[in-house]
């Protein structure tokens, strides 16, 4: 008797298996990842700098060290952790940017839980993300979510609604930080570069083999006119609608 209820005990855990594995493993990670971020996600710019402003100086030198917006940075370590340098999650990842034990050892950390070291190693893998996927930033942020092999196995995002939800909410707070930055929905400024984050880069004639930056440049503004009468609306502004007539022989 003992027997056939241990037997109906046992195929009752295989059957629920997909269900326990969920509410064990899964659940717990999302719920890890929302709650770490619930704090920054609807955060004011002001408040994400106040965060910020302990670990600035180490931020302002990962940035110049390795020429991304620190802006980003801070996206990324809010997202990340909400500035909580002791921060640990379920798959392992520890520290403000949330480092891999595999990663801190690739980028030289001795210890995740030390801010300097754990945002210059993050920074210096989302530069080396950058570079990897030609300046692709929706790309790189990807692929620190879910790593650079899994942009290439899926020729971008994965369909991952963790790594989704990710891109989507480290991009709203880069744009939150440095509105300014985000000059359009398809394009993303960074150190004076325009990237194209949802659309390819346009190959140069001769450069097939390689893709190149676009390089921004603002809008040139046209001098108004000072008075509707024509004849009156000043010399800047004449020269700009006929140049022609003021050219020197």
């Amino acid at each position: 008797m003992m027997n056939v209820t241990l037997n109906k005990k046992v195929t009752s855990l295989r059957s629920n298996w997909p269900k326990l594995w969920l509410a064990v493993f899964v659940l717990p990670l999302f719920s890890f990842e929302a709650a770490m971020a619930a704090g920054c996600l609807k955060a004011s710019p002001l408040k994400l700098k106040s965060k910020a402003a302990i670990h600035a100086g180490t931020i302002d030198l990962a940035a110049r060290k390795y020429q991304i917006d620190k802006e980003l940075i801070q996206a990324v370590i809010a997202v990340e952790s909400c500035f909580n340098p002791k921060a640990v999650s379920p798959a392992g990842a520890e520290g403000l940017m949330q480092l891999m034990p595999a990663t801190a050892e690739r980028f030289g950390v001795a210890n995740s839980f030390n801010a300097r070291q754990n945002i210059l190693a993050g920074s210096r893998y989302l530069k080396w993300l950058l570079n990897r996927f030609d300046g692709n930033l929706k790309y790189a942020i990807a692929g620190y979510n879910a790593g650079e092999g899994r942009i290439e196995q899926y020729k971008g995002v994965p369909p991952f609604k963790e790594t989704k939800r990710y891109v989507k909410n480290v991009l709203a707070l880069y744009t939150k930080l440095a509105p300014s930055k985000a000059v359009a929905r398809t394009k993303t400024i960074a150190n004076g570069t325009v990237y194209y984050p949802y659309q390819p880069l346009k190959l140069k004639k001769g450069n097939e083999g390689s893709r190149v930056y676009v390089e921004y440049k603002a809008p040139v503004s046209q001098p108004k006119a000072l008075t509707a009468k024509p004849g009156r609306q000043g010399l800047d502004y004449m020269k700009s609608r006929a140049p022609h007539l003021y050219r020197k022989p």
